[in-house]
């Protein structure tokens, strides 16, 4: 299986050195900023992006602000309704039915079993009416888990009340009757635990769960005209077969900008359902109580479309900035293209149709992964210094990260909008007393006589661990000669390396010290400043360059660079510099948002604010270290005085954003074949010697074929 993976990508890249010259000769002539408008529309009808469509949505207030507080916002019999209780506090409550025209109906009187928590959050308790005018009541337990589930009849009496392991996140009732739960396990202090489904015995209470529907991380359900609608926060909304689990997709948000509750905390979906002509209605409960109904759209689009490829527009802040975009630019839109099933497929796909002369014209983060070398060597990417000139952007406004990626002199293929970097510490004892930043040999022979059990860092895997060792090596640590096309991994070093990944991989299961923390520098106060790493005893270890120790950049989610082949060079770049600008600089360092600015002095006035907050907070700060213990996020907070972040704490965090720096691109490949073969080793089917063997026969092949300098 290593062997064909290895074949296919050695087919493409040689691929990619034929085609790359044919498909990158079709280059625009004349204005160094990009394509015409008569250009573009020939090739807007050629390649079939014409019919370019995107998600319309308009927000309303549902209902008038009456007394009592909220149990339930749902649809039901084709309306908008909602649950009120009044008087909980007392001994009794009265239960009333709002409409969105205004009018209400007295449901229950004088409720005698209804009590209110006023220190339990509103959304932890939720009423949900079915059909026969019955009701389930849901009470969460957000401190242990779980929640009650309560079954009252149409009179309002409790038929039966049952405690279920498993929090209640959403229900609904589907035409024919049944009665389907969102489970989640909230005891679990683990990130994106996928929910899962269950069907209610109304005559019982017992639920059974729905295995054959697959499940996501914010997953959301309303009733579909015969099946289980499924709304994804991301992925759109689906209509699922509940008996087998089968599903038709009724809205994408993939190519669109649209994302449930993108970028803002809008409170608690509640509701969803599609309407007559084939929009979807969403229902909200706001963090006040309030309710609002959404409605989305197909509306066609009239602008040139700006095919925008890449795997993780799922970021919060990506989604905001290309809606952002499409409002203000008359001429261009970005259109989304997300990755779907295989990456790696997507990957040769993305490179073949460059090679080829076709493509998108737009790409976000390294979506060519192994292949970026090969566009670098062979003009696949647009120089982006004529447009800079063209737009009066000027590198020393920016730190150097924003141009330095995929820079050739002065040619500039790839730009960072953003400096948000991440670093790795450890306890400076497993170095040695008085160790400070370490280079490669000490690193590894440290923890090579580390006698304790351990994992080196949070959820990586012997394979991940080796690469980091390797990673930030243009030459992998003088093991690899480019210019003879030769390699030798025989030394000590990379023996020792393969030791250490093996014996350290991390493992949920255990409650071994975990000896490298990451750590991400997305704001002053969670930077931890050299005098805080003194005082916790900690020294930075990662990430490792050739001449020394600096924050990485992760472009892989980071990073824009416009494909040669492009008839909408200029749209792409206007994109580009759209994120560059002041303004929209200014909005990435704004709350809601961990990206850092990559521009300077946008940078330096974000770090005042932040001050500035601190002061109007009363002089303290906390700083959050953040570690892993068995598989949980563990959170340690420092209070400083204020003073004590000074300008030495300021200048190191600017510092650090000026000395951020992405990985060597070129090593990828070769990094691929040593990780690959290295996993016979971690697993004990193969000695070191038997796989630096084949890492070395498979890594020349590799370079003699390719001819990497």
């Amino acid at each position: 299986m290593k062997s064909a993976v290895f074949v296919r990508k050695l087919f493409f890249l040689l691929m990619l050195g034929c085609m790359c010259l044919a498909g990158c000769s079709r280059k625009e002539g004349g204005n160094p900023a990009g394509d015409s408008g008569g250009g573009s529309a020939v090739q807007e009808e050629s390649d079939g992006r014409g019919d370019v469509r995107e998600l319309s949505f308009v927000d309303e207030a549902l209902f008038q602000e009456k007394e009592g507080y909220i149990l339930g916002i749902q649809f039901f019999q084709g309306e908008a309704i909602q649950l009120r209780c009044v008087n909980a506090a007392g001994a009794s409550a009265d239960i009333y039915l709002d409409r969105a025209d205004g009018s209400s109906e007295l449901l229950y009187e004088a409720l005698p079993d209804v009590t209110y928590d006023e220190n339990i959050h509103q959304n932890q308790n939720e009423w949900y009416m079915v059909q026969d005018g019955s009701i389930y009541c849901i009470a969460r337990n957000s401190n242990t888990g779980g929640c009650s589930l309560a079954k009252r009849d149409a009179q309002g009496n409790v038929v039966y009340k049952v405690q279920l392991d498993l929090t209640v996140d959403d229900i609904c009732q589907l035409a024919g009757g049944r009665v389907i739960l969102v489970l989640k396990d909230s005891s679990l202090d683990v990130r994106n635990v996928k929910p899962r489904l269950g069907e209610l015995d109304q005559d019982t209470g017992k639920v059974s769960e729905l295995s054959q529907i697959k499940t996501e991380s914010g997953d959301y359900i309303g009733a579909g005209e015969e099946n289980l609608l499924i709304l994804n926060s991301i992925g759109g909304v689906r209509e699922v077969n509940v008996q087998d689990g089968s599903s038709t997709d009724i809205m994408k948000f993939a190519g669109t900008t649209y994302g449930i509750d993108t970028g803002k905390w809008k409170g608690w979906l509640r509701d969803v359902r599609v309407t007559e002509d084939g929009g979807v209605e969403l229902l909200w409960r706001d963090r006040e109580g309030r309710g609002t109904k959404e409605t989305l759209a197909w509306k066609q689009v009239d602008k040139i479309p700006v095919v925008m490829r890449g795997f993780h527009f799922n970021n919060i802040w990506i989604k905001d900035a290309v809606a952002a975009f499409n409002r203000s630019n008359d001429t261009y839109y970005i259109s989304l293209e997300e990755a779907e099933g295989d990456l790696e497929d997507f990957t040769t796909q993305t490179s073949v149709q460059i090679a080829a002369g076709g493509g998108p014209d737009l790409l976000y983060g390294e979506v060519l992964s192994d292949y970026i070398q090969g566009m670098l060597d062979k003009g696949g990417f647009e120089d982006l210094a004529p447009y800079m000139a063209a737009s009066g952007i000027k590198e020393e406004d920016y730190f150097p990260i924003a141009f330095s990626t995929w820079r050739r002199d002065e040619k500039i293929y790839g730009v960072n909008v953003t400096v948000w970097n991440e670093r790795y510490i450890m306890d400076a004892s497993v170095l040695g007393d008085g160790a400070g930043e370490p280079d490669i040999e000490t690193l590894i022979d440290a923890l090579y006589a580390y006698e304790d059990r351990a994992m080196y860092t949070d959820y990586r895997s012997s394979r991940e661990i080796l690469r980091m060792f390797l990673e930030g090596s243009e030459d992998l640590w003088g093991m690899v000669d480019w210019e003879q096309g030769s390699c030798d991994f025989s030394g000590d070093l990379f023996s020792k390396m393969l030791e250490v990944a093996r014996r350290y991989p991390y493992d949920e299961y255990q409650e071994y010290p975990v000896l490298a923390e990451r750590e991400s520098c997305y704001d002053l106060i969670s930077f931890l400043a050299p005098s805080v790493l003194e005082e916790m005893g900690k020294v930075q270890v990662g990430v490792l360059f050739d001449d020394g120790c600096y924050p990485v950049q992760n472009t892989r989610t980071q990073i824009f660079s416009i494909n040669a082949n492009s008839g909408r060079k200029q749209g792409a770049w206007e994109f580009i510099a759209f994120l560059l600008g002041e303004e929209r600089q200014q909005w990435l360092g704004s709350a809601g948002y961990n990206e850092v600015p990559v521009h300077r002095k946008v940078f330096r006035e974000k770090l005042d604010a932040e001050l500035k907050k601190y002061e109007s907070m009363g002089g303290m700060v906390r700083i959050p270290y953040t570690y892993t213990v068995k598989g949980k996020y563990m959170t340690e907070y420092r209070e400083l005085p204020l003073e004590q972040v000074n300008e030495e704490w300021i200048d190191a965090f600017i510092k650090a954003a000026e000395e951020t720096r992405a990985l060597p691109v070129r090593t990828n490949p070769i990094l691929d074949i040593i990780c690959d073969e290295a996993e016979d080793y971690f697993n004990g089917t193969k000695s070191a010697a038997e796989v630096i063997s084949v890492m070395e026969n498979r890594a020349r092949l590799y370079m003699n074929e390719n001819a990497i300098k």
